[in-house]
């Protein structure tokens, strides 16, 4: 029996352990001490006879290792496996079913949650699963030779990809992100396009022809490519056979030279020119995949975007308060900002990802009045800030996201939005950007 090793517990860990179970002499490592760790996680582990290493390094040598996205492949303890590979590798050894997959720095969850209510509507056996939060290795097993994985995948997952081959992927757009994982923005960029590493001719890759390093990325992609575009014109496209655009608001998506209408975008329901490039992506990825146009468009009509994205908490006295914690780097925060109309009150900072701020801050303009920032990246972003031009007297620094709100409230007047997209990860005082927006929207609630 194959001897494998389990390479952290959270949610995709516990999905690896749960699909191996029985096939394999497992143990699982994490890096953490029993205490800190899931109880319920531990017992399951403990009650089915799993070794466990807890803050302490394996005693022996696995065939297998299996490590999860969080978790650093050129670690020691990554060497305690002849082979190394990901959650997302496994389950992709053990699915039947067609793989649609999407990753890009921006974009990527609102494209999955979109398509997979698509193929879900348009009567597919369709799974949303991946970097969403839902692990590929829960559903594997379910899956049949019908089945389409609507899948979500990050950088660290495409890291330990071995054999993983969508038939239909995208990238949403690239730009520098992880580069505390990563090192330079070239090497998180090679991550990204190994998304496409195993493709054929056969398969297609749907990618942003409106975003500069998406387009030098998949040049040396061998699957059919079909572009989506917000700002070319129909006559820009004169000669390409496969896109997606729009004409006259109309989404249009062309198909081996032939036009489909699908839908008006000024009948969406989400903020901001990124969401259009969204909302393109996925209408091309749906008729790739075989969805008629008017499921695609019955969707639309009743999409509200993912929460935590531009998501409308409340508003109070003309005030507006926006949740988008998943605003987790400076490209998507810059979409962010762009998106809202009138002055901003910004809440911003969190875990440091070696990324420069400065572009964010120069996207201020004079839409951002006060700027109120908080957790490891606070003195960082300050410092830019005023390098820059902003006005320190309205730089605020707090220690906690109530004290942060608390000042927004207070400096608010009406007509203003109070924004919080921290372009920074949530790691240095949360579990998760879910968590920091929970926490958010309950602060905005009990004002």
């Amino acid at each position: 029996m194959e001897k494998i090793l389990i390479m952290g517990i959270g949610k995709s860990g516990m999905a690896a352990a749960r699909l191996l179970r029985g096939d394999a002499q497992l143990a699982v490592w994490d890096a953490k001490a029993e205490e800190e760790l899931d109880a319920d996680n531990v017992t399951w582990l403990k009650d089915h006879g799993i070794k466990c290493y807890f803050a302490e390094m394996p005693t022996e040598q696995y065939d297998r290792a299996i490590i999860s996205p969080g978790i650093n492949p050129h670690t020691e303890v990554a060497s305690f496996g002849k082979e190394l590979i990901g959650e997302l590798e496994l389950a992709y050894e053990k699915s039947k079913g067609t793989f649609i997959a999407i990753t890009g720095t921006n974009g990527k969850t609102t494209v999955t949650t979109l398509l997979g209510m698509i193929t879900k509507d348009a009567g597919f056996e369709s799974f949303t699963v991946g970097n969403i939060g839902n692990p590929v290795c829960d559903i594997a097993l379910q899956t049949t030779e019908n089945s389409i994985l609507v899948t979500e995948v990050s950088n660290y997952q495409l890291e330990t990809i071995k054999s993983f081959r969508p038939h239909i992927a995208c990238i949403t757009n690239l730009s520098p992100d992880h580069l505390d994982r990563h090192g330079t923005a070239e090497e998180y960029y090679r991550c990204k396009e190994r998304i496409f590493e195993n493709q054929t001719e056969e398969d297609i890759l749907v990618y942003n022809a409106d975003d500069e390093q998406t387009v030098v990325s998949i040049a040396k992609a061998k699957s059919k490519k079909v572009m989506f575009t917000r700002t070319k014109t129909e006559a820009d496209l004169n000669g390409v056979s496969d896109a997606a655009f729009l004409k006259d608001n109309i989404i249009v998506v062309r198909k081996d030279g032939k036009d489909q209408e699908i839908f008006d975008v000024s009948m969406l329901n989400i903020l901001g020119n990124h969401n259009i490039e969204n909302v393109l992506c996925a209408c091309a990825m749906a008729i790739f995949a075989g969805v008629k146009a008017k499921t695609i468009e019955k969707v639309l009509k009743n999409f509200k975007g993912v929460e935590h994205r531009l998501e409308f908490v409340r508003e109070i006295k003309g005030v507006r308060y926006i949740n988008d914690s998943k605003g987790t780097n400076t490209a998507s925060s810059i979409r962010a900002i762009e998106a809202i109309d009138g002055p901003i009150i910004l809440i911003a900072g969190g875990y440091d990802k070696n990324l420069d701020f400065s572009d964010f801050i120069n996207s201020f303009g004079k839409k951002v009045r006060y700027l109120i920032l908080l957790g490891k990246t606070a003195d960082k972003i300050a410092k830019k800030a005023i390098e820059l031009g902003f006005d320190d007297e309205n730089i605020i620094k707090c220690e906690s996201l109530d004290a942060c709100v608390a000042s927004a409230a207070r400096l608010g007047e009406k007509g203003d939005t109070v924004l919080l997209s921290p372009a920074c990860a949530s790691w240095d005082m949360y579990k998760s950007f879910e968590e920091r927006g929970d926490e958010f929207k309950a602060l905005v609630k009990a004002l």
